[in-house]
């Protein structure tokens, strides 16, 4: 009785531990959305809203000083570049190539590993503090430090190549990809969906450090609804275009529309069409991109994994150690 009698009060006291730690993990990530998603504010302040402290700006978007760093940039930016020129070398109409939003996904994650490569081999200034300004400026102003335009652009970049990468391999493999006896799936059609969000993330967030921040997801939805648009106006406006890769002769089958779930010219269509699209926008890519900023600022992509950010910190009172 008495060995029953504890192994009750252990599980009763790590469930209550753990919902307490739930409740307390849901309520910070709330205060977090609260604080970052209004766009009412600076959008690359270096100085992180919550945590006061301010991100080493150098080592955050362009990690150096070790030689596996440069090599995986390397492997990273390499991978994404051939896949890109494999594709372009592939299509049978290189015109119509970015029609999709596979390449668009794809040739954002080229521009980050190129510029995330660069940041390495010609590293970034980090700039002043607030404080630092302070002491210089007499007046008694509020000083918000912004990253340089080479990190804003940075930053930029793996927002959109991150959630478009991950948004690409899901819908793909979820929604487009039907698999066949007949038809063999092809090296591109795996290199295209999954691999180069695997790339970016490894670049972004482990070899870099650059933290994701909510108000950064409406520059995800601008593109996201911007591509909507695009097939649009591709089928209604643009139609004499068509899809040249899905052409048939067949009267039954829409072989005009860029993707099959995202067509326009018939009111069944258009119907699902426009669920399909407001379920992607505004809630598949919010998901998407929670779960991304968590694994961006957490070491375990949970609530007790730790910050694993890069400060600027006190040097001596981190023992000379001046990263996070």
């Amino acid at each position: 009785r008495f060995h029953i009698s504890i192994s009750s009060q252990y599980c009763y006291y790590h469930c209550n531990t753990s919902l307490q730690s739930t409740m307390v993990f849901l309520g910070a990530c709330c205060h977090e959305f609260r604080t970052e998603f209004s766009p009412c504010q600076p959008w690359f302040q270096v100085k992180e809203p919550l945590t006061d402290k301010y991100l080493d700006i150098p080592q955050s978007f362009g990690a150096h000083g070790s030689i596996w760093i440069l090599l995986g940039k390397l492997i990273t930016t390499g991978f994404c570049c051939s896949t890109l020129a494999l594709v372009l070398l592939d299509a049978d109409n290189i015109g119509f190539c970015f029609a999709y939003f596979s390449s668009w996904s794809l040739g954002f994650a080229v521009l980050y590993t190129l510029t995330s490569l660069f940041n390495t081999l010609l590293p970034l200034q980090q700039p002043q503090t607030a404080e630092e300004h302070e002491a210089h400026n007499e007046e008694d102003v509020e000083i918000i430090v912004v990253a340089q335009s080479r990190a804003k652009w940075t930053w930029l970049l793996l927002d959109l190549a991150l959630t478009s990468t991950a948004l690409t391999a899901f819908l793909h493999w979820a929604m487009v990809y039907e698999g066949s006896e007949e038809e063999s799936l092809k090296y591109l059609d795996i290199a295209k969906h999954g691999p180069p969000f695997v790339a970016v993330l490894i670049d972004g967030l482990y070899l870099n450090r650059i933290p994701l921040r909510w108000m950064h997801l409406w520059f995800v939805w601008v593109f996201v609804i911007l591509y909507t648009v695009w097939t649009v106006l591709h089928q209604l406006v643009f139609d004499s275009i068509g899809n040249p890769d899905k052409e048939s002769e067949d009267p039954n089958q829409n072989d005009d529309a860029i993707y099959i779930k995202l067509s326009w010219k018939t009111s069944d269509d258009l119907f699902e069409s426009v669920i399909l699209s407001c379920i992607v926008t505004f809630a598949l890519v919010p998901v998407l991109f929670f779960v991304l900023r968590l694994w961006s600022v957490t070491k375990c992509c949970c609530c007790c994994g730790g910050d694993r950010r890069r400060y600027v910190l006190d040097y001596e009172e981190k023992d000379d150690d001046p990263y996070a």
